[in-house]
């Protein structure tokens, strides 16, 4: 079978787990293209496993975002022109890959593009999604109907994939349980959760380090802004825990 692989390029988290999707796939014998932007692409151009082809998927794109990271609702509705034509860009670039490399199925990880791009080719398409419903941050959440309008052009959107893969542990143990919860039909009944797609270590990680503390893995991902607060706040714990050891 022949896969594209559509990557978030927002932050190193998609490229990682569709880069461990590609290993996979290529392990059992599957033919594997890659695509991805922005930071996600520069990941892959260094990372991309053995037999893998990686093609550009389109300009840098990110929301905008405050000096501590969090997502800035206003300016970002502000640049929405600006937003659009980089989209479209993606669009036409996605296109132009599906075409290029005639898969037998696209597979999107959190990119709409990719969608788009795969209806226009006639290709079956699936959806990777942490968050099938995106929780209105600020102001937009608490504007009346707005949640409500947000999560029904969310969920017709994604719909247009033939599933939906929630990286997440199915109910009761879902970890991001809001961004599953009260979905329109459309794309519930697609919805498949896979758990983590993460790459199991070949040795796993120690309960207890060598001096006999407990070990605790800190997983820091998301754009850069995001990551610089969260990495500070890992640099002071370091220096000041005592009684476990953080990795």
């Amino acid at each position: 079978m022949r896969v594209y692989i559509s990557a978030c390029g927002i932050g190193l988290g998609h490229a990682t787990r569709s880069a461990q999707l590609a290993r996979y796939l290529r392990e059992r014998g599957h033919e594997v293209h890659i695509s991805s932007y922005g930071q996600g692409l520069g990941y892959l151009e260094e990372r991309r496993p053995p037999g893998v082809s990686l093609l550009e998927g389109g300009r840098p794109l990110i929301w905008r975002q405050r000096e501590g990271g969090e997502p800035d609702p206003l300016s970002t509705l502000v640049r929405l022109p600006s937003y659009a034509l980089i989209f479209l860009n993606h669009v036409r670039a996605e296109y132009r890959n599906v075409r290029e490399v005639e898969p037998d199925v696209v597979v999107s990880d959190s990119r709409f593009s990719a969608i788009l791009a795969s209806l226009l080719a006639d290709v079956p398409a699936v959806a990777i999604l942490n968050q099938p419903r995106v929780l209105l941050p600020g102001v937009l959440g608490r504007v009346p109907g707005m949640q409500k309008l947000a999560d029904l052009g969310s969920g017709y959107f994604w719909s247009l994939s033939r599933a939906v893969v929630v990286p997440d542990f199915p109910p009761p143990f879902t970890i991001g349980e809001d961004h599953v919860k009260g979905l329109p039909s459309r794309i519930a009944s697609r919805i498949e959760f896979s758990g983590p797609l993460i790459e199991v270590p070949r040795e796993p990680l120690p309960r207890v380090s060598p001096d006999g503390r407990r070990v605790i893995l800190l997983m820091i991902s998301g754009p850069e802004a995001e990551r610089r607060p969260l990495a500070v706040s890992y640099t002071h714990l370091r220096a000041h825990e005592t009684e476990a050891d953080l990795v």
